[in-house]
């Protein structure tokens, strides 16, 4: 288990072979997901994941696409993995956080937003929750959108 002394690899881990192209392909994953395009923000996923195993940022991807489609339990999975891949960054513990708390789940939300406070933010999907996960929230049954933290 992570700990917060100990947040593992992250903004220095050495870069993943192939990451150029999987890179490309999680980019418009992300805009796929922010344009409510879910189908394909998964084949796209499946791709990276396709020539890269375990990516943390594709299982990211694919975590807040369950959310969106409100699979929270599926969208949890995902994110212990991807962040239990590559527990240096606060986008995984952040996101776990939220959706802790959506939940009811109030000490492992606490636990993951008092992790996140200690992370480097990602360079690629840096601060991507769905508003409905940020702080402001969103009244249950409203339109999801999309932001990204203030955090840069």
């Amino acid at each position: 288990m992570t700990t917060i002394q100990d947040p593992g690899p992250g903004p220095d881990s050495p870069p993943r072979p192939g990451a150029p192209a999987a890179e490309a392909r999680l980019a418009e994953a992300l805009a796929c997901l922010e344009s409510g395009l879910h189908g394909e923000a998964i084949q796209l996923c499946k791709q990276v994941m396709a020539e890269l195993p375990e990516c943390p940022e594709a299982l990211h991807v694919l975590a807040l696409t369950a959310y969106e489609l409100d699979d929270p339990m599926g969208a949890i999975r995902l994110l212990e993995h991807a962040h239990a891949a590559d527990p240096g960054f606060q986008e995984y513990a952040e996101a776990l956080a939220a959706i802790y708390v959506r939940l009811g789940k109030v000490s492992d939300g606490l636990f993951y937003a008092k992790l996140a406070s200690t992370l480097a933010p990602h360079p690629s999907i840096r601060g991507l929750l769905p508003e409905s996960l940020g702080s402001k929230g969103a009244a249950p049954g409203s339109r999801r959108a999309w932001h990204r933290t203030g955090r840069r």
